[in-house]
């Protein structure tokens, strides 16, 4: 049998895909279309987790099992309790970067995240229903605060400057 014949159906879907599934051509076509098609066994690449990113590592990443220490270690912890799917969640993970970064010498605040689609837990603790949810802890207790600052790591470091005095004045970035 020729490597190129299509017998039946499943030969034919095969060779117009491209893929011929005794070793030749199996590269020609990208996984997102193998799995598009319907290709049994073939499993999307799971995303990197914004935890294991580098530019990622000024933000403490926080579990079920580390939260509760992390929000007391600080006298204020910002968190952004997110979904990795959630569009709005992917927009503010560079500002929430930037803010971290630019807050990392004041000994007093952290910025934080919590992924909600693992660390279930601390989403049901503090009723996480919306991605983002933004939140203040003082001295490890969230405050009624909502976040209402502009979705940028100036604004977010603004509307922390309302509770935290030590921040001093802000330069609006060009």
């Amino acid at each position: 049998m020729d490597k190129f014949s299509a017998n039946g159906w499943a030969g034919i879907r095969d060779v117009v895909l491209g893929i011929f599934f005794k070793g030749l051509g199996a590269d020609l076509v990208s996984k997102q279309e193998r799995i598009a098609a319907g290709e049994a066994g073939v499993l999307p690449e799971a995303p990197i987790p914004w935890s294991a990113e580098p530019e990622a590592q000024a933000v403490a990443h926080l579990t079920d099992s580390t939260f509760a220490s992390a929000v007391i270690a600080k006298k204020f912890v910002f968190v952004m309790f997110y979904a990795p799917w959630c569009g709005h969640c992917k927009n503010f993970k560079p500002h929430l970067i930037q803010a971290a970064v630019a807050l990392r010498g004041k000994d007093e605040v952290s910025i934080a995240a919590v992924d909600c689609t693992v660390e279930k837990l601390t989403s049901i603790q503090f009723n996480v229903t919306a991605y983002p949810t933004l939140a203040l802890f003082v001295d490890g207790q969230r405050i009624e605060a909502e976040f209402e600052g502009e979705r940028s790591s100036y604004g977010l470091i603004k509307w922390l400057n309302k509770y935290v005095q030590s921040l001093g004045e802000l330069e609006r970035p060009c």
